[in-house]
């Protein structure tokens, strides 16, 4: 069956707004339609494939195959914020952290302040100095000092919180 004539430009446009809203489906059903005319009539450019493939993670759960369109998104462009958060989102996906957080610096260096890339860089958070750095991240030791010191920290700041309540109050 032949897809129905469809305004191009248009139907891009609506698809990578729908995954800036995150309406997943919607934006991978349009740029699906996209890909369909795109075969026919020649290449797209490299963002639109970064897209497609962060929609084939999110909505069909085939997170390698999404990996590998954002990675080839970037050989066509490497030079777009956009395909470096994509590709920083599927390696979140995959729970690959470190590669994540090395794709939102490289989108930064493009696009220093970007509200997006900055908000995944929150979301994936800084590591800390290593307790014992002769061994391994990975190790059960840098492990367990890390959740005691990441706990002590919490309850630290609690306190201050509580403190700062406190003398609001007190006033």
């Amino acid at each position: 069956m032949t897809p129905q004539p469809i305004d191009v430009a248009e139907t891009f446009k609506k698809g990578i707004a729908a995954f800036r809203d995150e309406r997943w489906r919607e934006g991978y059903e349009l740029l699906t339609q996209v890909a369909q005319h795109a075969e026919k009539y020649g290449n797209m450019p490299g963002v639109f494939y970064s897209y497609l493939g962060l929609g084939i993670a999110h909505c069909e759960g085939r997170r390698r195959e999404g990996l590998e369109l954002c990675r080839y998104a970037l050989q066509l462009d490497p030079n777009h914020h956009e395909s470096y958060l994509n590709l920083a989102s599927v390696y979140m996906m995959l729970g690959r952290r470190a590669a994540a957080w090395r794709a939102v610096g490289h989108g930064l260096e493009l696009r220093p302040g970007h509200p997006r890339l900055l908000e995944l860089q929150r979301k994936i958070g800084v590591r800390r100095r290593l307790t014992f750095p002769s061994l391994a991240r990975t190790n059960p030791l840098n492990s367990l000092s890390g959740r005691v010191r990441a706990g002590l920290e919490r309850l630290r700041r609690r306190r201050h919180e509580r403190a700062a309540e406190i003398a609001q109050f007190g006033r």
